[in-house]
């Protein structure tokens, strides 16, 4: 057998690296994305009431 050259052992490294970082990047928008979205109907303020009569 021949030995691997550099190419052939560096591309899976790197092909990791770029997953691995891409993986993170998304957890962390999602997670950012999650943190700051409400849902539908909670933390909203009651409608204002009338004003009372003189």
């Amino acid at each position: 057998m021949q030995p691997a050259s550099t190419v052939d052992l560096v591309l899976p490294v790197a092909v990791v690296v770029v997953a691995g970082a891409s993986a993170a990047y998304a957890y962390l928008k999602r997670k950012r994305r999650t943190h700051t979205r409400t849902t539908p109907g909670h933390g909203q303020s009651p409608p204002p009431s009338p004003p009372p009569p003189r």
